[in-house]
C-alpha cells in the first residue's frame, strides 16, 4: 500500500568523523496537538501516512541502512530492493487533552508508552537501527494527538530534524486542504503539492565549503577530541551496532531525570541588565542571550553537581559489567579531573552555502569551555555571572569559518574522536551539555490543524544535558523554556541556588 520504492534511487551516503561524533545521540522529541473544534477529521491516519511517505522520497536517507566501516566511518546505503522501513505506531489514550494541558504537559500526566525509543541510538528487537521512528497517539474522544518522532543524531542535527517535520507536516496540510488522496489508490499520490526541495545530503558538502585559512584549535578543544584512552580504543574497533549497544547499557545505568525551567521575559530583561551594569552601562555586542542562559544554567548546576559528588566511581558501583569495565578503564584518563566542563553546541550551518539545495547532517561543532573547580566553590553573585556570560560570549562569538574548518581536519585526523568523545561524555565528573534548539522552526510543524502546543523532550535523558526551547504556543511570552536532564538528585541542590531561582522558575 505504501509501496514508494520507484522513487527511491539506490546510493551510499559516506557518514563523516562529524557525524560520528553524535552517533550515540538521538532527536526524541514528543510534540502535542490540540483538536480545536473537536473535528472528526482531525489528523486522520491515512492523511498523515501519505504525507509522510511522499516526504521520504525527499528524504531518502530515513529509509536507508546504516553499515559499519573502519574506524567508526560509516555509511547509510539506501537501496530500493532492502527499504529499512520507518516504525509507524499509532495508538489510543484515555488521557483527554485538557487534562495535559491543565497540568502544564507535566510528564506525570503523560500517556503510557508514549515514547518508542529512548535517548540512545540502539538497535530494536529485531536488531535493526531504524532511521525514522513514528508513534502517533491519539487522546480521548479525539480532543487531541500525540506525535512522537525521532531520528538518530548520526543522520542529521535538528535543523535537519525539524527540516524533515516541517516538510512533512506541510504536504500533510496541503492534504487536508485539497480533501483528496489524488486519482490513484495509491497512498502516496496526494495531489496538489509543493514543488519538490533539494536536500544534499553528501557530507563533502561540508569540507568543500569552509575556508581554507585554519588557525589552530584550543588546546582544551584537540585534548577532547584526540586524547586516547584504553575504553576509547576499544569503541573505536567495534560496530556502529555494538558502540550503540555499549552506550544503551551505560544509559541504563547512569541516566538523567529531566526537569522543566522557564526563564521569563522579565528575567531574561533583567540578565541583559546585569550584564550591562557591569560593562557601563551598555550591553556588549557580543552578549547574546545564548551567553546570558548558558552562564545561568551552567555555574549552578556545576556546583550542584559538586554537592552531589557525581563522580563517575560512585555510579560505577551499580552498573554492569561492561559499565563498569569501560568507567575504570577511562577513570585513569579523564580530560576533566579538576574542571567542570561546559560544551557548547553551536551550529555552523551559516557556512554550508551549497550551489542548490539545503545541506542535511551534522554542520555542528562542540566548543568546551572548561572552569576550574575552585572557581565554584562559592554561591553565584551578578559579577561572577556576568563573567561567565561575558567569556562564553567571546568564546563563541569567535568561532567564524576558519575556525569551523580546523574543527572539521582535526576530525578527519582523528577518525577515532568519536570513540575518545563518547568515552569522555560518559565519564567526566562534571559537566553540562548545552543546545540552543530556538533557532529551529518548531512552529512550522502545522500537519493543517496549528502548531503544537508544547513540544519535549523524554523524562529520561542522558545526564548533563540541557536544551533552550521557544515553545510555539508561547511565543507572544517571548521566553526561555529550558530542558535539564542530571543525575538523579542534582536538581534538589539546584534549586537551591538563590542566584539561578531568581531567575528561572522550576516548571516540574
Amino acid at each position: 500500500m505504501y509501496d514508494f520504492k520507484e522513487f527511491i534511487d539506490t546510493e551510499t551516503i559516506r557518514l563523516s568523523a562529524q557525524d560520528a561524533l553524535l552517533s550515540f545521540a538521538n532527536h526524541p522529541l514528543v510534540h502535542f496537538f490540540a483538536n480545536h473544534g473537536n473535528k472528526p477529521d482531525f489528523m486522520t491516519t491515512a492523511m498523515l501516512k501519505a504525507s509522510l511517505f511522499t516526504a521520504l522520497k525527499e528524504f531518502p536517507i530515513l529509509v536507508g541502512h546504516i553499515k559499519s566501516a573502519d574506524s567508526g566511518l560509516d555509511a547509510v546505503v539506501i537501496d530500493r530492493d532492502s527499504i529499512n522501513m520507518p516504525e509507524f505506531v499509532e495508538s489510543a489514550s484515555d488521557v483527554y487533552y485538557r487534562d495535559l494541558k491543565e497540568a502544564c504537559f507535566n510528564w506525570n500526566m503523560w500517556p503510557v508508552g508514549v515514547a518508542t525509543t529512548g535517548a540512545t541510538t540502539a538497535p530494536d528487537k529485531s536488531g535493526t537501527i531504524r532511521l525514522l521512528s513514528v508513534h502517533i497517539m491519539r487522546l480521548r474522544d479525539n480532543s487531541g494527538l500525540v506525535l512522537f518522532c525521532n531520528i538518530p543524531h548520526y543522520i542529521m542535527d535538528g535543523i535537519g530534524y525539524y527540516g524533515f517535520l516541517s516538510r512533512w507536516a506541510m504536504l500533510c496540510k496541503i492534504l487536508c486542504t485539497s480533501g483528496s488522496l489524488g486519482r490513484s489508490d495509491s497512498s502516496t499520490d496526494i495531489g496538489p503539492q509543493p514543488a519538490a526541495l533539494e536536500y544534499t545530503f553528501d557530507r563533502k558538502m561540508v569540507k568543500a565549503c569552509v575556508s581554507s585559512c585554519q588557525p589552530p584549535l584550543s588546546t582544551l578543544a584537540i585534548k577532547l577530541l584526540t586524547r586516547s584512552s584504553l575504553a576509547s580504543k576499544l569503541l573505536s574497533k567495534m560496530s556502529f551496532s555494538a558502540r550503540t549497544r555499549i552506550m544503551s547499557i551505560c544509559m541504563r545505568v547512569d541516566y538523567g531525570q529531566a526537569h522543566w525551567f522557564h526563564v521569563s521575559h522579565e528575567s531574561l530583561e533583567g540578565l541583559r541588565n546585569l550584564a550591562a551594569a557591569q560593562n557601563g552601562g551598555s550591553l556588549p555586542t557580543t552578549m547574546t542571550s545564548y551567553a546570558l542562559l548558558a552562564a545561568l544554567v551552567d555555574m549552578p548546576v556545576a556546583r550542584a553537581q559538586m554537592l552531589m559528588k557525581c563522580a563517575r566511581s560512585t555510579i560505577a558501583k551499580g552498573a554492569s559489567a561492561v559499565g563498569t569495565a569501560l568507567c575504570t578503564m577511562a577513570a585513569a584518563s579523564s580530560a576533566a579531573a579538576t574542571h567542570h566542563v561546559l560544551l557548547n553546541t553551536v551550529n555552523m550551518h551559516q557556512f554550508i552555502q551549497p550551489q542548490s539545495g539545503c545541506c542535511v547532517g551534522n554542520p555542528v561543532l562542540l566548543h568546551p569551555i572548561y572552569t576550574p573547580f575552585e572557581q565554584l566553590d562559592h554561591e553565584t553573585t551578578a559579577e561572577s555571572f556576568v563573567d561567565a556570560a561575558t567569556r562564553i560570549a567571546a568564546e563563541i562569538g569567535g568561532i567564524d569559518e576558519a575556525h569551523f574548518a580546523q574543527y572539521i581536519n582535526t576530525l578527519n585526523a582523528h577518525p577515532a574522536a568519536h570513540a575518545r568523545f563518547s568515552v569522555f561524555a560518559t565519564t567526566a565528573p562534571s559537566m553540562l551539555t548545552i543546545v540552543d534548539e530556538r533557532p529551529y522552526k518548531m512552529g512550522s510543524v502545522d500537519f493543517g490543524h496549528g502548531c503544537p502546543a508544547w513540544i519535549s523532550g523524554v523524562p529520561v535523558q542522558m545526564p548533563n544535558f540541557a536544551a533552550f526551547f521557544a515553545q510555539p504556543a508561547h511565543m507572544d511570552d517571548s521566553g526561555v523554556f529550558v530542558y535539564l536532564s542530571l543525575r538523579p538528585g542534582v536538581v534538589r541542590y539546584l534549586v537551591q541556588d538563590v542566584f539561578f531561582t531568581k531567575y528561572a522558575r522550576i516548571l516540574f
